[in-house]
């Protein structure tokens, strides 16, 4: 844990430095990991990364402020169509029923919005490896393939 705790010193900085091992470099990661359990891993850091996400205090706080502001916004929304109905329904125009359900179809709106902020589904889209190793492992190609 400590080197990895270490300032990142550039590509430049040889020879501590990392490596990206994706692409044509990828191979060398068979030797720390067994090709056929990627895809478990990946599902695990899935998991994981969802689980710790959705547990932190700091994040269920930043949604439910966000959802906050958000239910601010759409209410005053809401509010301004209420309006026009009420004055429609009382001048008996023929366009009430449209604005009546808008108003229904921008309340349900409204409450799916603000569950998705509150309760976010969580996608994780990569996942990162880090090999500490004392080897460089691979023989230096052209600086813009590093």
């Amino acid at each position: 844990m400590n080197i990895l705790q270490r300032p990142y010193k550039g590509k430049n900085s040889h020879p501590c430095r990392d490596y990206n091992l994706a692409k044509s470099r990828l191979p060398i990661l068979n030797e720390f990991i067994d090709a056929s359990n990627w895809q478990e891993f990946c599902h695990q850091a899935r998991r994981t990364s969802e689980t710790l996400l959705g547990e932190r205090t700091s994040f269920i706080e930043l949604c439910e402020q966000q959802a906050q502001i958000a239910e601010q916004k759409l209410e005053k929304r809401l509010a301004q169509l209420r309006l026009r109905l009420n004055r429609l329904a009382q001048s008996q125009q023929t366009s009430h029923s449209l604005l009546a359900q808008e108003v229904n179809i921008e309340t349900a709106l409204s409450q799916a919005i603000l569950e998705g902020i509150r309760h976010p589904r969580i996608k994780l889209d990569s996942v990162g490896f880090i090999i500490v190793s004392g080897r460089v492992p691979v023989q230096f190609q052209k600086e813009g393939d590093e």
